[in-house]
């Protein structure tokens, strides 16, 4: 199979970025980058359907069962890195997507914001089934009931989720990880490392073979079941219309993308909110570059 993965991936993710910041031109790549994005989610579609519980596919009729994925969401805001996974599933009749909206705990003791997501997805189009029982155990009850053949959880972080989505919970199927960043980079002082959620997984999806080369490096990650599959949040990335605040007639413009911990409460380590209108300043005064304010 990583062969295979192999030959699909002809640019990986981290190179893909490469290109687009050192060639001005890059317009001329984009049709090239889509239709390797379209492989590397078919290659991710592979990957889950291959690795789906065979007993559960096949039933005595002889005819094939569709494979039940579950998608449970608490983050709305990074949803759209792993929409076109369930939107691809969606459209394939091998495979049942089945999408969960459910609380968040982000700062404080409260879970919430289930109405939030709910309403949402309702937006995107997105059928879904509520989880906010004040109980989340008896959620969990009812995402049982829906005999999944896997689940991804959007995130790694335990606390974010209500108690009764913790890994050791959900042991009851395959649990797959594709993660809300495209991958960090090593070479600018950030460090990867394998959470206790990861090895945890029955599959977990990296954007590049370098990424998984790093992740090789680490003393556990023998213990966790990575495979190279790319990202589809590249294609939302390159697809991507923002809404510019300032009109100029600058021809560089960078996007500003704020970690969503900003203000006070929680690990405060966000400066935005501090110096946006700095920096908006700048963009209006130089001839350069400009700089957009988050969405």
């Amino acid at each position: 199979m990583y062969n295979i993965i192999k030959k699909i991936i002809k640019r990986p993710l981290v190179h893909i970025f490469n290109i687009l910041l050192r060639n001005s031109k890059y317009e001329n790549d984009i049709s090239e980058i889509k239709q390797s994005i379209v492989e590397l989610k078919k290659t991710l579609l592979e990957e889950v359907r291959t690795n789906s519980d065979s007993v559960s596919i096949l039933v005595k009729s002889q005819r094939i069962k569709k494979i039940k994925i579950g998608f449970l969401v608490h983050n709305i805001e990074a949803w759209r890195g792993l929409e076109p996974v369930y939107r691809a599933m969606a459209n394939d009749d091998n495979f049942h997507p089945i999408v969960f909206s459910l609380n968040r705990r982000y700062a404080g003791n409260i879970f919430r914001d289930e109405d939030k997501i709910s309403f949402i997805l309702d937006q995107r189009g997105i059928p879904h089934v509520r989880l906010n029982d004040s109980d989340s155990f008896r959620d969990l009850a009812l995402l049982k009931f829906h005999n999944l053949n896997a689940l991804f959880r959007q995130s790694h972080w335990i606390p974010d989720l209500p108690p009764a989505f913790q890994p050791h919970y959900l042991s009851f199927t395959n649990l797959y990880y594709l993660s809300y960043e495209i991958g960090v980079m090593p070479k600018q002082g950030l460090i990867f490392r394998y959470s206790d959620y990861e090895r945890f997984c029955s599959k977990v999806f990296l954007a590049s073979k370098e990424i998984k080369e790093e992740m090789d490096g680490l003393h556990n990650s023998t213990n966790v079941r990575a495979v190279v599959t790319g990202h589809p949040k590249v294609l939302e990335i390159l697809t991507a219309a923002p809404s510019w605040p300032l009109r100029t007639k600058n021809q560089k413009r960078i996007i500003w993308s704020s970690h969503h911990s900003i203000g006070k409460g929680w690990s405060d380590f966000g400066v935005f909110d501090k110096v946006f209108e700095d920096f908006l300043q700048l963009a209006s005064t130089s001839s350069v570059f400009l700089l957009p304010t988050q969405r």
